[in-house]
């Protein structure tokens, strides 16, 4: 991008800011369907497994379904979180290159406060949908070795 301001419509600028972010949230909502829905499924099929009348050949069909799809689950919602990154990126630096006194003012503010979901990555809801996400593939396991 040229420093000299050429080209540079303020409108544009602030429409594609604006999508950037709007991507981003597109991406989460996405992120978070799918872990909904496996989490959903998952837990009806350890509840059938739990039950106990399930043939052993069922039995590991749902330890694996259950497994497999948390595992397409955690793979999905890396990718995403990596594209959900590049999006955050590109509004970052059009932010720094445009607007310098706002991206100074973001710094100004969040210079000592802690981040809203803490330190640790359990506690950030990407690392709380690995979690459980793994929880989930070891139980399956865990009940399937264990039936």
């Amino acid at each position: 991008m040229a420093k000299d301001g050429r080209g540079r419509d303020p409108e544009t600028l602030r429409m594609y800011w604006a999508l950037q972010w709007e991507r981003n949230a597109q991406l989460e909502e996405q992120r978070l369907g799918v872990s909904n829905f496996v989490i959903a499924g998952s837990v009806v099929g350890l509840g059938i497994f739990a039950v106990g009348d399930a043939s052993p050949i069922v039995a590991w069909i749902l330890a694996l379904a259950v497994a497999l799809s948390n595992v397409f689950a955690l793979v999905h919602s890396l990718r995403s979180e990596s594209w959900a990154r590049l999006h955050k990126a590109r509004a970052r630096q059009l932010l720094e290159d445009n607007w310098a006194y706002l991206k100074e003012l973001q710094a100004t503010v969040d210079e000592g406060r802690g981040r809203p979901h803490g330190a640790h990555a359990v506690s950030r809801r990407l690392g709380m949908q690995i979690f459980i996400h793994l929880t989930l593939v070891l139980a399956a396991v865990a009940l399937a070795l264990f039936a």
